[in-house]
């Protein structure tokens, strides 16, 4: 049916649609990373510490201690030192423990007489060490027909590793060469009982080499005899 003319035209109404809602981002649950451990806080690091600490602050204290009692400090580090150097001097006749024994002995027969034999130093410093193989190779050039020495024997009771003794010094007594053109050596070495029977005992031993002159330095001085003479002790 159409309106009227006198009738207003019908209004269109429109119904709103609900609005819609955007869902919210999902929310991703945050877990807590724990601190990364330093170095120091680590189990061994603190095992380490707790041993170490007294220690470090023991020496704190001392040298706190040292800085207010410098001359007190000074007379202490002489005498250490002294102590030191006397105990050296006693037991190896030198006042620096620095040098072997075998170097003392060498420099001693040097000092005494600089003419001595070479296989003379060598065979007296190896029995001084206990060194059979050494004492052997240099008693090659003995004759089989003469008198050998038993080096064993000598080693047991002479040698500082089985005869109980300190060697402190060798000296040469006296050179002399022969009609015969060989070379007569006579050594004195001084040494210092070990045995707890006989400790500090003074002893002196006494040897008689005879050696070929030394034509060269690379040649003659081989040795030909060894004799050992006695053992005297001092005091």
């Amino acid at each position: 049916m159409l309106p009227s003319p006198t009738q207003p035209p019908p209004v269109q109404t429109t119904t709103p649609q609900p609005s819609q809602q955007v869902p919210e981002a999902e929310q991703v649950p945050k877990t807590s990373t724990p601190a990364r451990r330093r170095a120091g806080q680590t189990l061994l690091a603190r095992f380490v510490k707790a041993i170490f600490r007294p220690i470090l602050k023991v020496f704190y204290y001392i040298i706190r201690w040292i800085r207010g009692h410098s001359l007190v400090t000074l007379a202490a580090i002489v005498l250490l030192v002294g102590s030191f150097l006397f105990t050296s001097y006693f037991l190896t006749g030198a006042l620096l423990p620095f040098s072997t024994t075998d170097t003392i002995i060498q420099q001693d027969l040097n000092s005494s007489n600089p003419q001595v034999n070479p296989n003379i130093q060598s065979w007296i410093t190896a029995l001084r060490d206990g060194d059979a193989s050494t004492m052997l190779d240099l008693q090659k050039s003995i004759s089989a027909s003469a008198k050998q020495p038993d080096s064993a024997l000598y080693i047991i009771q002479f040698s500082e590793k089985q005869g109980q003794v300190k060697w402190t010094s060798a000296s040469v007594t006296s050179i002399k060469t022969a009609a015969d053109g060989m070379v007569d050596t006579f050594i004195e070495v001084d040494m210092t009982s070990t045995n707890a029977n006989t400790s500090g005992a003074k002893l002196m031993t006494f040897w008689h080499f005879v050696t070929a002159p030394i034509t060269s330095p690379t040649s003659g001085g081989q040795i030909l005899a060894i004799e050992y003479i006695s053992t005297r002790q001092v005091g």
